[in-house]
């Protein structure tokens, strides 16, 4: 913990990115990979495995969030691409190779942020494009899509206790993802499980996911073994991975 709180201290994050707990989740996350790597190693490998089998090279390549690429094989990408950037509300450390940028793209951070109190929906806006970035050749959202309404509904709840952001969200960063050109890839958790001690499955909950198509490759992330979590139960995700094919009725 004292780790973790001194990273927070000294890594530099927008006030308000900080006040709405990105920070903390992405310091967090970090902790939960050392603790729980074995499990997660499928996962990882998985989309590794489908980044490298469509990610052909280019001038361009831009990563949007996956918090510490865990999941991303940024190595294959700086080899394959003339230029790497990664979007996201902050970070840790820097990657050789790698830029990094400052993108909200749900465009509601800041207000939220400064007024929690006004309607939540009308924050949400399309963040477009870099004026100062070429077309991309690949684009790549990485376990993104349906976390991206967990923060700005936890910030807002005190203020809009039925808040529910979860389809808006989703939809808004497909649509900007249909609209980008080249090669764009999406990985994301279908479901939600728990699993018991005797690795029965006790609950399931489908995920923002369901409005995509079938998607091409899909696998399990076992993300929370018995313990981690809770002392009795295991947090699983099923996830999946599309390819642009899938994006064209959210533009």
């Amino acid at each position: 913990m004292l780790v973790e709180w001194l990273t927070s201290l000294v890594t530099p994050c927008d006030p308000a990115v900080r006040r709405l707990g990105y920070l903390r989740e992405l310091i967090a996350i970090q902790a939960r990979h050392r603790r729980c790597a074995p499990a997660w190693a499928a996962h990882i490998a998985a989309c590794r495995h489908f980044i490298d089998q469509r990610a052909p090279g280019g001038d361009l390549a831009v990563v949007v969030g996956a918090g510490l690429c865990l999941d991303v094989p940024l190595d294959l990408l700086v080899a394959r691409y003339r230029r790497v950037v990664r979007f996201d509300l902050c970070f840790l450390g820097r990657r050789v190779g790698v830029e990094q940028r400052v993108f909200d793209v749900t465009g509601g951070v800041q207000t939220w942020a400064r007024d929690p109190q006004a309607d939540p929906r009308a924050a949400l806006t399309d963040p477009g494009w870099p004026a100062d970035l070429p077309s991309p050749d690949l684009v790549l959202s990485a376990n993104l899509l349906t976390q991206l309404h967990l923060f700005p509904e936890q910030w807002l709840r005190p203020h809009h206790p039925g808040v529910d952001l979860a389809e808006a969200c989703t939809r808004l960063h497909l649509g900007w993802l249909a609209r980008r050109p080249g090669v764009r890839l999406l990985i994301a958790d279908r479901e939600e499980q728990v699993i018991d001690a005797a690795g029965r499955l006790v609950y399931r909950m489908p995920t923002t996911a369901r409005l995509l198509p079938p998607p091409r490759e899909s696998w399990t992330w076992d993300l929370a073994p018995r313990g981690e979590h809770d002392p009795d139960h295991a947090l699983r995700r099923q996830v999946g991975a599309w390819d642009q094919n899938s994006f064209e009725s959210f533009l």
